[in-house]
């Protein structure tokens, strides 16, 4: 494990000796997001202490002394309004610790690492798709969007690491009220694949589970039922309902639907909305922002949300869900994922698992006329937003 960690630093040099004069032409334009950078210091400093900011500010790099911006250096940085030397290294560290926040430099990140990387480095990857038994027939049903948003991911994954193995196993969904066979159990205690759930818990009940395992919740809980705070929700239409609780699912009821009214000028009640809570900083450290991005429905033309989550485990893999409101949004979340320069994975300590990096996106579907069922142009996604969780 060690020796990947040592591998990981050495890309990351040799990606930024490449990219170097257009990173110092990015710090020589970014003196406002700089000064920034100094007031969201002073303030978390007030709130909590210099140190602590070097450990969120470590916990957010990879395990390599070249990023370190220690005590001291954030203290001249706050009494010395910015006018400090700061390596470019030191520079992309503050971007990747504010970026979880949206106060980064650049939406797709400073030149950043994909996390497909440690994902498919696992050596294993496991894909988990969603599925529904056809009665009539002796197989079962994966659903279109789901399959390409798998072979887009597929594709990348053999890229970065050629020898990968490739697993695939479908989850059936049909009437789910219980824990699916996937992912078994002791994946979550040993080393071994990396394991990417396709499609939201509506499609696939092996999401709910990866879900609950990288935020530490209860799977299959109904909305209402006592639980931590979650970084976001899915708000599907009744007559999209699963047949099963989501822990990750709230009902456009009550409180909930009068935000999303005051937030929608003509909200449909047959649209899904991706309800994210970004982390904003505060003089005492972070708060929620709750956002609401509406789905276009199958057949339809209009935006399609959809949210990337993903934790690299203390053993060495990653889990990943990769879920859409819809079928067009899971797979302009699977696009995102070859298509941009995510922002590096949160490393674990010691036997710590690291913080689950939760990243959201929308894509534009057109519908194509003419066209038999849900045939529709996905747009390249623009990422709306990324952060770790949990937020302290």
């Amino acid at each position: 494990m060690n020796s990947s960690k040592d591998d990981s630093s050495q890309n990351y040099r040799k990606s930024f000796g490449k990219k170097r004069p257009e990173m110092l032409q990015l710090v020589r334009d970014e003196r406002p997001r700089l000064l920034r950078w100094v007031r969201l210091i002073r303030d978390l400093a007030d709130a909590h202490s210099y140190l602590w900011i070097q450990e969120r500010i470590k916990e957010a790099n990879p395990p390599d002394d070249i990023w370190l911006v220690d005590d001291e250096k954030l203290q001249d940085l706050v009494t010395k309004g910015g006018s400090v030397r700061l390596t470019i290294n030191q520079f992309v560290a503050l971007d990747r610790f504010f970026s979880q926040f949206g106060e980064g430099i650049h939406e797709k990140g400073l030149f950043e690492r994909s996390i497909l990387e440690p994902t498919a480095n696992a050596g294993s990857v496991r894909f988990l798709l969603g599925s529904s038994e056809d009665q009539g027939e002796l197989w079962n049903v994966v659903r279109r969007w789901d399959s390409q948003a798998m072979a887009e991911i597929l594709q990348e994954v053999t890229q970065i690491n050629v020898r990968v193995k490739i697993e695939i196993a479908d989850v059936i969904r049909n009437g789910a009220d219980k824990r699916p066979d996937y992912p078994p159990q002791e994946s979550f205690k040993s080393s071994g694949a990396s394991l990417i759930a396709i499609g939201s818990p509506l499609a696939n009940p092996a999401s709910e589970v990866l879900l609950a395992e990288m935020l530490t919740v209860q799977p299959f809980q109904r909305s209402g039922e006592v639980q931590p705070p979650l970084p976001f929700h899915f708000i599907w239409p009744s007559i999209a309902a699963p047949s099963y609780p989501s822990t990750f699912s709230v009902a456009a009821q009550g409180d909930v639907l009068r935000r999303l009214r005051a937030y929608f000028k003509h909200l449909r009640p047959d649209h899904g909305v991706l309800r994210v809570n970004q982390p904003e900083p505060t003089k005492h450290g972070y708060r929620p922002l709750e956002k609401f991005y509406e789905s276009v429905r199958l057949k339809e033309s209009g935006k399609a949300p959809g949210v990337i989550v993903a934790q690299q485990r203390a053993t060495g893999q990653v889990f990943m869900v990769v879920a859409g409101v819809s079928g067009p949004g899971t797979y302009a979340a699977g696009r995102c994922l070859t298509s941009h320069r995510t922002y590096s994975l949160p490393q674990p300590i010691g036997d710590h698992h690291g913080k689950v990096l939760v990243t959201y996106l929308q894509s534009q579907v057109t519908r194509l006329p003419h066209h038999h069922g849900d045939e529709c142009d996905v747009a390249e996604p623009e990422i709306l937003g990324s952060f770790a969780w949990p937020l302290h």
